[in-house]
């Protein structure tokens, strides 16, 4: 295209040192600069996947990266609380007054939890402990008591047929 060649006239260790440069400046931002921009997990993957690709070459370097930051998005959402309590919770459903007055007198006794964010395996163990926190059955002594995964199902035979019985 062009009637002179460009690499024949500019030295190669212009180019060189310009590659040199851009480097020098994305290591530091990402390695020291970076320090104060990261959380401290976050910045410690940057530093595995840095010392990873020096060591073990760029795909497996870059594999063993992308693993950490799975696993540490794994950890960091299985401490996240999930279930928020409506402080108020209310229906837009239409009912009848009976069903009304009903659910008025119960008022006390619903619960509405929200979940948010990612439900996964992580997460499960603390949106159950949560959920038995907030939920009561009262017990055949009339003391209210935290619902156990043994006991439930023979709880809730015993609401149905009860509900069964009375309508």
């Amino acid at each position: 295209f062009f009637p002179v060649d460009l690499m024949g006239i500019l030295p190669r260790f212009f180019f060189g040192c310009v590659l040199l440069f851009v480097a020098f400046d994305m290591l530091l931002d990402w390695l020291i600069i970076a320090y104060f921009k990261l959380e401290l997990r976050e910045y410690v993957i940057v530093w595995v996947s840095f010392l990873a690709i020096n060591v073990f070459g760029l795909e497996a370097g870059m594999t063993l990266g992308v693993v950490v930051t799975a696993l540490n998005f794994v950890a960091s959402y299985s401490q996240m609380s999930c279930v928020e309590v409506i402080p108020d919770p209310a229906s837009n459903i239409i009912r009848a007054v009976p069903e009304r007055r009903a659910l008025d007198n119960q008022r006390q006794c619903i619960v509405a939890l929200r979940l948010t964010g990612f439900q996964f395996f992580g997460s499960t163990a603390s949106v159950l402990k949560a959920v038995k926190a907030c939920v009561f059955i009262p017990t055949e002594y009339g003391t209210p008591s935290s619902v156990h995964s043994e006991t439930l199902p023979k709880l809730l035979r015993s609401y149905e047929s009860s509900a069964v019985a009375t309508s």
